[in-house]
C-alpha cells in the first residue's frame, strides 16, 4: 500500500517550534527555497559544510535524531540497550523501512554505512579510535562495542553540527562508492534525490512509500511527511534577490534575510517572518601559541576589556536578534549551565583589564585581529572590538581579508592574535568542543599546564555516561573556560528567515526543514 496515502490521517505534533498556519495539510505543488549556499558536493560524510547536511537530511535519516531538549531519540532505530559498563550498545531497527530504490533497511546496511562513517565523517573519525567492534547481529540488530565507556556516542550519531550525524545508506551504495564521494543518493527520508545543477539548484521529489515515524516532530526527529510533490533548493546568493523573490511568490522561502529590515518585513503582508533561535553564538578565538596571549594574565586582561553587550549592540544591533548567555549552550538545552562564568561574563572591568596588562608585562605588541571583510558580522565585530581593546591599552591592528585568505592566515602559528567567529548554538554534546579547545586544538595553538587541565576535563567527560554526573563535569568545563580563557564568549545571535504566506506547517528549526510543509491552495 502507498505509504503516502496512509499519512493523510497522521497527526503531526510540532513541539517547541511555532508553526505557520493551522489548516488541514494538502498534497501537491512545488516548493522553491532561496538559499545562500555553496555546495562542494552532496555527500555529508565528506565535508563539514553544514549547507550540504541541511539539504541532504531531507533525503538521508539517522538511527537517532535530536528531540526538543537536544537529546538523541531513536528514529530509524526502534530502541537500544546499553550494558552496565556502558561499553556495548545493542540497537534494534524499525521493521519494513524502505530505501528510495525499493530495498528494505537492514542492520547490514547500517554496518556498511557505519564503517564508512568512521573512516570519512568528521564526527566518525573522532569516534573511530574508541570503537572496538561494530556489526550486524541479524537483520534488525546492530551492535557497537567500545573499549571503555564513550558517553557522547548517541549524541554524535544525531549531531546537526558540521554534518557529524550518522545516516544510513544501502550497503550496495556504500560498496559501489567506497570512500569516494557518493553521487548516487539513496536514503530513507520523505524526499528522494532527483537532480543537482551546481550553483543553480538541488531538486527532490516526494517519496510515496516513506515509512514515517510516529513520534512528535522536532527538527529531524519524529513524524515527517512530504506534502509537496517537488522540493527545490535554489542557490541565490544575493540577499535582495532572495527577499524580492519571496515577496512576489517566485520563491516560498528565503534564508538569511536582512535583520535591518525586520520591522519592514513585519508590516509587509506579502511575507511571514521567522526569527531563528537558538542559532549561533559568537566567540573571540585567541591564539595562545605566541606572545602576548600565551600569558594567562594577558588573556585575563582581554576577558575584562571586552563588553559583550556593547558588542551585541555594535555588531548585530536590534535586540530581537541577540542576547547575552554565559553558557556555551542555549537555555532549554540539556547542557545549559546558567551560572557559568559568574562574576565575569557580561561584567567588563576596564580597570582590572589594565591591571592584568601591567602584571602580564604587555609590551605594546600590536594585536592582529584577523577577520573576513565578506561577512558584516565579522567585519563589524573586529572594528567594535578594536575600540574596546584600545581603551584599556592594547595596540590593535585590524586585518580584513577575503574568506580564503582568512582561513589560510589563521592556520599559521604567527598569522593572527584574535579571530572573531561563530559556532552553531545548539551543539548536541559538549564533547564537540574537544576538537576546538585543549592542547593544540583547532587554531588556538594552546599548549601549557592549563591546556592539559582542560584535556583532563574532556577525558573525564568522555567516560562519564550517567547524565547527572556528566552534567557536573560539563559545568566544571564551562567554568574552566572562564578560568583559562581559550576563547571569549560574546553573545548568542539569531537569524531572520522569510516565507511566502502560502507556506503552511513550517517549523522554525535551526536548520530549515521542509517536510511537514504544504502550500495553501
Amino acid at each position: 500500500m502507498n505509504r503516502r496515502i496512509l499519512l493523510v490521517t497522521m497527526m503531526l505534533v510540532l513541539t517547541l517550534s511555532l508553526t505557520a498556519g493551522a489548516a488541514e495539510p494538502t498534497y501537491g505543488g512545488t516548493l522553491v527555497t532561496a538559499n545562500a549556499l555553496t555546495l562542494p558536493h552532496l555527500d555529508p560524510d565528506k565535508t563539514t559544510d553544514s549547507s550540504v547536511g541541511q539539504i541532504m537530511w531531507h533525503v538521508y535519516e539517522g538511527l537517532f535524531e535530536l528531540d526538543a531538549s537536544f537529546r538523541p531519540v531513536p528514529h530509524l532505530a526502534s530502541g537500544y540497550t546499553v550494558n552496565e559498563e556502558g561499553t556495548r550498545y545493542v540497537i534494534t531497527l524499525r521493521e519494513d523501512v524502505p530505501f528510495h530504490d525499493g530495498q528494505i533497511l537492514t542492520a547490514h546496511d547500517v554496518e556498511a554505512s557505519f564503517h564508512r562513517y568512521l573512516r570519512n565523517n568528521g564526527g566518525g573519525r573522532n569516534m573511530a579510535p574508541h570503537v572496538s567492534a561494530a556489526f550486524a547481529e541479524d537483520d534488525l540488530t546492530f551492535i557497537v562495542e567500545f573499549a571503555q565507556p564513550y558517553a557522547p556516542f548517541l549524541f554524535f550519531l544525531s549531531s546537526i553540527v558540521a554534518n557529524q550525524k550518522f545516516v544510513v545508506r544501502p550497503a550496495s551504495i556504500v560498496e559501489q562508492f567506497g570512500d569516494e564521494t557518493i553521487t548516487e543518493h539513496v536514503g530513507t527520508g520523505p524526499f528522494q534525490f532527483d537532480s543537482w545543477v551546481p550553483d543553480q539548484y538541488v531538486r527532490m521529489k516526494a517519496f510515496p512509500d516513506y515509512a514515517a515515524h510516529s513520534g512528535p516532530s522536532f527538527g529531524y526527529s519524529g513524524a515527517k511527511a512530504a506534502y509537496v510533490d517537488t522540493l527545490e533548493f535554489r542557490i541565490i546568493r544575493e540577499q535582495s534577490v532572495r527577499t524580492a523573490g519571496v515577496r512576489t511568490g517566485e520563491y516560498h522561502f528565503a534564508d538569511a534575510a536582512s535583520r535591518d529590515q525586520y520591522l519592514l518585513f513585519q508590516n509587509d503582508t506579502s511575507v511571514d517572518t521567522w526569527v531563528v533561535s537558538p542559532y549561533r553564538q559568537s566567540f573571540l578565538i585567541v591564539n595562545m601559541g605566541h606572545a602576548p596571549f600565551d600569558s594567562l594574565l594577558i588573556r585575563k586582561a582581554l576577558q575584562h576589556a571586552v563588553d559583550p553587550e556593547e558588542m551585541g549592540y555594535g555588531v548585530v544591533g536590534d535586540t530581537d536578534f541577540w542576547e547575552l548567555n554565559p553558557s556555551l549552550f542555549p537555555p532549554g538545552h540539556l547542557w545549559h549551565v546558567p551560572d557559568a562564568g559568574a562574576g565575569i561574563y557580561g561584567q567588563p572591568d576596564p580597570e582590572r583589564a589594565r591591571e592584568y596588562l601591567e602584571q602580564g608585562g604587555y609590551d605594546g605588541t600590536p594585536i592582529i585581529i584577523l577577520n573576513s571583510r565578506e561577512s558584516d558580522i565579522e567585519s563589524r565585530g573586529a572594528l567594535s572590538l578594536q575600540s574596546q581593546l584600545e581603551a584599556v591599552g592594547f595596540v590593535v591592528d585590524v586585518r580584513l581579508f577575503d574568506r580564503a585568505t582568512v582561513v589560510e592566515q589563521r592556520s599559521l602559528l604567527d598569522g593572527y592574535h584574535l579571530h572573531f567567529s561563530q559556532f552553531l548554538s545548539p551543539d548536541p554534546d559538549p564533547q564537540v568542543y574537544q576538537a576546538w579547545m585543549g592542547t593544540n586544538k583547532w587554531i588556538g595553538n594552546w599548549d601549557d599546564e592549563d591546556s592539559r587541565k582542560m584535556d583532563a576535563i574532556f577525558e573525564e567527560m568522555l567516560i562519564t555516561t550517567d547524565l547527572d554526573a556528566r552534567y557536573d563535569v560539563v559545568a566544571e568545563w564551562q567554568n574552566a573556560f572562564y578560568d583559562y580563557v581559550p576563547y571569549v564568549k560574546l553573545y548568542d545571535f539569531k537569524q531572520l528567515r522569510l516565507t511566502h504566506p502560502s507556506v503552511q506547517g513550517y517549523s522554525n528549526f535551526v536548520h530549515p526543514t521542509f517536510f511537514n510543509v504544504w502550500l495553501a491552495q
